[in-house]
């Protein structure tokens, strides 16, 4: 009769199961495998509006939230790759491969900028709902802008709203720099 590795032979002394790092490799392996789905997922649904058919029949407001809700999810991506750091600007979002420069550009607008959204970067004890990022004022008309707020909600605001909002203390920062940015 033979022993199995946990069993002993007569006069010998009981041995133990076989340790090894197997359970540590299978964990690593099971975590690098979902974060790299999640990268290629993301990836995927980041260009998914450049080939979807519905493309043409959004409007330019839905497609200027949807950049700015992709910009946002990728400054999350940013932080987690740079000790939790915002993107000191938006063009380090593109140098790094986690969006393209189309999604900077507003639909809205034929403009040849760099990028067609505000950014100023959030500070790391900024109010969740100071505003990080924002179209120029004539992307749409004047009739309001998209916006990304520090807590990386994103929603529609009529510019008498928005003008409102930056008045608030916690977009004093923001409101001088995109004044700057803007003019008068």
């Amino acid at each position: 009769m033979t022993a199995s590795p946990t069993e002993s032979g007569p006069g010998e002394p009981p041995s133990e199961p076989a340790k090894g790092k197997t359970g540590r490799r299978q964990l690593f392996s099971f975590v690098l495998l979902v974060a790299v789905v999640s990268a290629v997922l993301f990836s995927v649904l980041s260009v998914w509006p450049l080939f979807s058919r519905t493309h043409g029949t959004m409007s330019p407001q839905t497609l200027c939230l949807a950049n700015c809700n992709a910009i946002g999810k990728t400054m999350v991506l940013y932080a987690n790759d740079n000790n939790d750091q915002p993107p000191p600007n938006l063009k380090a979002l593109i140098t790094t491969h986690f969006i393209n420069d189309h999604t900077l550009q507003c639909p809205s607008t034929q403009t040849h900028r760099e990028s067609d959204y505000f950014y100023f970067p959030p500070g790391p004890k900024d109010d969740p709902k100071a505003l990080v990022l924002c179209d120029y004022k004539t992307n749409h008309g004047g009739e309001g802008r998209a916006v990304l707020v520090a807590g990386f909600a994103v929603r529609w605001m009529k510019e008498s709203d928005f003008q409102a909002e930056l008045s608030k203390p916690y977009n004093s920062k923001f409101a001088q720099a995109l004044r700057e940015a803007e003019g008068p």
